[in-house]
């Protein structure tokens, strides 16, 4: 089982690319083509997912999403944890049709330093916005159905 030490010292030892396209939000990203090492980035977001503590973060597109801090570096990856608690790194990985379907178009995690991070913990105190999207609770529909030939035939008759 993982723990924070491995799953840390492995986010860190990563090579991050700065984030250009948010120059107003500053902070480093990773994915699986530049991804080295182990645990897999796949086992690292389902520690993120399961082990992260949830935490409110944005203005006009305000979200939830699991978050750990290590060495200084806040970090969270960018697709439901949902997805990562199905596909934790130990059973057969989906197709790029169902990573689709999941909304989980790439391994990506991010990393910002503790102390410019804007993300809030979640306390019984935080007014939450009216609109927000949770990237940490079930998703709200799950994959669609593979729709072969065969399956649009049967649908076109009815």
């Amino acid at each position: 089982m993982l723990n924070l030490e491995t799953v840390g010292n492995t986010l860190h030892r990563q090579s991050w690319t700065f984030a250009k396209s948010y120059p107003w939000v500053p902070h480093y990203w990773v994915t699986a083509k530049q991804w080295e090492g182990s645990p897999n980035i796949v086992q690292a977001c389902h520690f993120i997912s399961t082990q992260g503590t949830r935490m409110l973060w944005g203005k006009s597109n305000p979200a939830v999403r699991s978050y750990i801090d290590w060495e200084g570096w806040r970090y969270w990856h960018m697709d439901f944890d949902e997805f990562f608690r199905r596909f934790d790194g130990s059973k057969t990985l989906p197709n790029q049709v169902e990573k689709k379907e999941w909304d989980c178009i790439c391994y990506l995690i991010n990393r910002q330093r503790l102390h410019i991070s804007k993300a809030k913990f979640i306390t019984r105190d935080l007014k939450m916005p009216k609109r927000y999207e949770d990237f940490t609770l079930s998703m709200t529909s799950p994959p669609k159905a593979n729709m072969d030939e065969s399956n649009q035939e049967q649908m076109s008759l009815l």
